[in-house]
């Protein structure tokens, strides 16, 4: 079984709070190579982020 833990935080934006609730999860790489698609994660970026191949 994974060890995991969670938690959340606050972060403002503009005038207005938004929390973050995450689970952090230790994995070993090849536990999740099968789920690596670069073609497909680097379109969601690209399409994404207005700073994409800019920095």
């Amino acid at each position: 079984m994974n060890n995991y833990q969670t938690g959340s935080f606050e972060k403002q934006f503009h005038n207005n709070t938004i929390t973050i609730h995450y689970k952090q999860l230790d994995l070993k790489t090849s536990e999740i190579l099968s789920y690596l698609n670069p073609k497909e994660f680097n379109i969601y970026c690209k399409n994404g982020c207005p700073n994409h191949s800019q920095k």
